[in-house]
């Protein structure tokens, strides 16, 4: 029995950073706020000394006064308060092996602005794997592996237009791998983790992926949506299985043996008509097919 539902896995294959990326440094807050206080005290001083030198010319002192500068001394210690907290943000966002990523795919910062308690989940998960030894790529795989795991589990709950664009895209990017990669085809449609496909597929197919993402972490989620039985599942997926078969001309038996014993190209052939077979029923027949099929081991 073929399981749509895993095909899913095809959206986090962009999901890397560049192999060149390296690690940063966070910077002390004690550090921050000395330096922020001598620049902006440099900067208050030159007003402060035309200040105190034309005071010294009034009064026709034999001294300069000082308290321009003490004034300020209190504006730029003042200032660094001020500025200390969006300066330290933004230095311990630039260290942070996830704004690596953010810049990569901005994928990353919906989820950080939408799902913070995600995100943070995963930003452990890549500072975990990197103090393990890995690599900054293969920690962003790990990262990877467990956005797989989100959209696995929410799948079934988004709206049935979000479930069925994340599976078009699917389809597509199957139906674009099947020439030059077939093996990479079957391992994305059976829904198993894929490395970096964004050189494998077209521009626009990746921008459509990233949207498809992007509108499952913004959808809302909700259980109990509509699934078919199994037994209504069951028939839709024989009776989708003969139409595709005679359409295509694929064998029978092919779609039986997608899974294991069957030639790369056969076994993508045979799963990419299966399911195009399902996003080409009515909205929600199609929604409601692949939320079944989600519960299939």
């Amino acid at each position: 029995m073929l399981a749509p539902g895993a095909g899913l896995g095809y959206a986090l294959g962009r999901c890397a950073v560049p192999s060149g990326a390296t690690r940063g440094t966070r910077v002390n807050g004690v550090v921050i706020s000395i330096v922020l206080t001598a620049i902006l005290a440099g900067i208050a001083a030159i007003p402060a000394h035309f200040v105190a030198q034309a005071m010294q010319r009034a009064k026709k002192s034999a001294r300069p006064p000082s308290w321009p500068f003490a004034v300020a001394l209190a504006v730029a210690i003042g200032g660094a308060a001020l500025l200390k907290p969006y300066l330290s943000d933004l230095l311990a966002r630039q260290s942070d092996p996830m704004a690596e990523l953010e810049q990569a795919l901005p994928i990353y910062k919906t989820i950080r602005e939408h799902e913070p308690a995600l995100y943070e989940n995963l930003r452990q998960e890549m500072v975990r794997a990197e103090a393990d030894g890995l690599s900054r790529t293969d920690a962003a795989n790990v990262v990877r592996a467990r956005l797989a795991e989100y959209v696995t589990t929410n799948m079934a709950l988004v709206p049935d237009d979000v479930l069925l664009r994340l599976m078009t895209v699917a389809v597509k990017q199957g139906s674009s791998l099947a020439a030059s990669n077939p093996e990479l085809c079957v391992t994305l449609l059976m829904g198993r983790p894929v490395g970096d496909i964004a050189p494998l597929i077209p521009d626009e197919l990746e921008a459509e992926e990233l949207a498809a993402m992007e509108a499952l972490i913004l959808a809302p989620k909700e259980a109990g949506r509509p699934a078919l039985d199994e037994v209504t599942g069951t028939q839709l997926s024989v009776d989708i299985i003969h139409r595709k078969s005679a359409e295509a001309g694929i064998p029978l038996e092919d779609f039986g043996q997608v899974d294991g014993g069957l030639e790369p190209a056969r076994a993508c052939a045979a799963l990419t008509a299966f399911l195009n077979g399902i996003v080409e029923l009515p909205q929600d027949r199609a929604a409601a097919m692949l939320r079944w099929s989600s519960t299939i081991e």
